[in-house]
């Protein structure tokens, strides 16, 4: 069962303005539908999920990092305020690698 939630997305340093995007999260992959197009992320790409860090989100954001060459180095996304935890905890739950700090 997926789950969506809609937001902001970064597209470099400092760039969430007018970055309207949507994040789904499925059991077999994470996709973003925003400014960048539509980017998606296999489970197996998946190296490590976390909070993004005080820049440029204050820690309000999500982090994905991987290893796939299909999709940008840098994929951050912001649910809006106060839904970051509701997100990494779906994603644990699902299995998927969350870092903690």
């Amino acid at each position: 069962m997926c789950q969506s939630w809609r937001g902001d997305m970064c597209t470099g340093i400092l760039s969430t303005k007018n970055a309207k995007a949507e994040l789904t999260l499925c059991p077999e992959q994470i996709s973003i539908d925003g400014p960048l197009g539509h980017v998606s992320v296999s489970r197996d790409d998946v190296t490590r999920i976390e909070r993004a860090g005080f820049f440029p989100w204050f820690w309000m954001g999500i982090r994905i990092h991987h290893t796939s060459d299909d999709c940008p180095e840098r994929l951050q996304f912001t649910p809006g305020i106060f839904r970051t935890k509701e997100v990494l905890e779906a994603v644990a739950s699902l299995g998927y690698p969350v870092a903690t700090r």
